[in-house]
C-alpha cells in the first residue's frame, strides 16, 4: 500500500516504477448548524394611550349635553301639561253639560214639589166639596186630576233629566222615573175604576139628593178614590185603620200612596246627592231631614188613626156624649197639624231644591272641596 507523503502531489511505486498522482483531499462537508426553536410569543399588555384632554372643551361639551337633556325634559313636561290641559278642558265641557242638565232636573223637581203642595191644599177643598156639595165633585175632582198629571209630568221630567245628568246620580233618576211611572199608572187606574164612577154618581144625584146634614155618602172606597186624585197620603195612612175597623180598604189608593211616599224618598235622596256634588253637604242634610220628617208624620198619623178606630170600636161613644165631641175636636185638630206640617215640609223641600240648583255649576262639581264664601 503506497502512502502519499504529506504535501506531495505524486508518488512512484518502487516495484513497477509507476507514478501515481494523488488526488487532492475532498473538502470536508459543512456541518449543519442546529436550528434553534423559536421562543414562545408572550402577549404584551397594551400600553395605555396617552390622550391629551382639554378640560375646557370637555366642560363645554358636558354643558351642551346637559342643556339638550334639559330641553328634552322641558319639552316632555310641556307636552304632558298640554295633554292635561286638554283633558281638563274636555272634562270641564262635560261637566258644564252635566251641570246644565242637573239644573234642569232640579227646576222640574222644584215645580213638581210645588204642585204636590198645591195638591195637598186641594185635598182639603175636595173634602169640603164632598161633604157640603158632593154633586160638584166631578168638577173639583177633574181639576185635581189635571193637577196630578201636571205634577207627575214635572217630577217625571226631573228624574228624566237626572238620568242624563251627572253620572254619579243617574241611578236615582232611573229609580225615581220607574216609581213615578208606576205611581201614574196607579193614579190613572184609581181615576178610571173608582173616582170617575163615584163622581158621576154624585153628579147624577144632584142637589135634591142632599139630606138635612148636607151630605151624600159616596162610600169609603169612592171617597178615597176621589180624594186620591190630589194625593194618596190619606189612603196610605187610613188603610190600616179601615182594616182595623172592619171597613173596606182602598187598595189601589194604598198602593198609590206607597209609591207616592217612595217617590218622595228617592226625590230627597237625589236632591241630597246633587247638593253633595255641588259641595253643599249642609243643604243635602236638610233635604234628608225633610224626608225623615215626612216619614215620621206619615207613620204617626197612621198609628193615631188605628188607635182612634180601635178606641171608638171598643168604647162606642154616642154622638151626644162629651167624649165624642172631644174625640171629634182632637181628630180634626191633629189632622190640621198633620196637614200644615206636610205643607211646610214640602215648601221647605222646594226651597232646598232651589238652593241646590244654584250649586250645580261646573266649577263646584270639579272642585275638590267647597269654595270659601265670605
Amino acid at each position: 500500500m503506497l502512502r502519499v507523503p504529506p504535501g506531495a502531489e505524486a508518488v512512484r511505486c518502487p516495484q513497477c516504477k509507476t507514478i501515481l498522482r494523488a488526488e487532492p483531499p475532498a473538502a470536508p462537508k459543512p456541518v449543519a448548524k442546529p436550528v434553534a426553536k423559536p421562543a414562545p410569543v408572550v402577549a404584551k399588555p397594551n400600553k395605555p394611550k396617552i390622550e391629551v384632554v382639554d378640560e375646557v372643551a370637555e366642560a363645554e361639551r358636558e354643558a351642551g349635553r346637559a342643556k339638550l337633556e334639559k330641553k328634552k325634559q322641558l319639552r316632555e313636561a310641556m307636552d304632558q301639561l298640554e295633554e292635561e290641559k286638554e283633558d281638563e278642558r274636555q272634562e270641564r265641557i262635560e261637566f258644564k253639560e252635566y251641570s246644565r242638565l242637573g239644573r234642569k232636573s232640579l227646576s222640574s223637581l222644584y215645580w213638581g214639589v210645588r204642585l204636590y203642595a198645591l195638591m195637598f191644599l186641594l185635598s182639603v177643598v175636595i173634602t169640603g166639596v164632598m161633604v157640603m156639595a158632593p154633586y160638584l165633585s166631578i168638577y173639583i175632582g177633574s181639576l185635581a186630576f189635571a193637577g196630578s198629571v201636571a205634577m207627575l209630568c214635572c217630577i217625571g221630567a226631573g228624574f228624566g233629566f237626572a238620568i242624563v245628568g251627572p253620572p254619579a246620580a243617574r241611578h236615582y233618576g232611573w229609580i225615581g222615573l220607574g216609581v213615578t211611572v208606576l205611581h201614574a199608572l196607579a193614579v190613572f187606574s184609581q181615576f178610571l175604576t173608582t173616582a170617575l164612577n163615584t163622581m158621576l154618581a154624585l153628579m147624577r144625584a144632584g142637589p135634591e139628593a142632599i139630606g138635612v146634614t148636607g151630605f151624600v155618602d159616596p162610600g169609603i172606597i169612592g171617597a178615597y178614590g176621589v180624594l186620591g186624585l190630589s194625593t194618596n197620603f190619606y189612603s196610605l195612612t187610613d188603610t190600616p185603620a179601615l182594616l182595623a175597623g172592619g171597613a173596606g180598604a182602598p187598595w189601589i189608593g194604598f198602593i198609590a200612596g206607597v209609591l207616592e211616599f217612595t217617590r218622595m224618598v228617592v226625590l230627597g235622596l237625589l236632591v241630597q246627592h246633587y247638593a253633595e256634588l255641588g259641595k253643599a253637604p249642609e243643604t243635602g242634610f236638610k233635604a234628608f231631614k225633610v224626608v225623615s220628617v215626612y216619614f215620621w208624620i206619615m207613620l204617626l198619623t197612621m198609628l193615631f188613626r188605628v188607635a182612634l178606630i180601635l178606641f171608638l170600636k171598643g168604647a162606642q161613644p154616642q154622638k151626644d156624649d162629651f167624649i165624642w165631641w172631644v174625640i171629634f175636636v182632637c181628630y180634626f185638630a191633629i189632622n190640621a197639624i198633620v196637614f200644615l206640617t206636610v205643607i211646610l215640609q214640602l215648601v221647605k223641600l222646594s226651597d232646598i231644591i232651589e238652593a241646590t240648583r244654584e250649586t250645580m255649576v261646573a266649577d263646584r262639581l270639579l272642585a275638590k272641596s267647597a269654595p270659601m264664601e265670605f
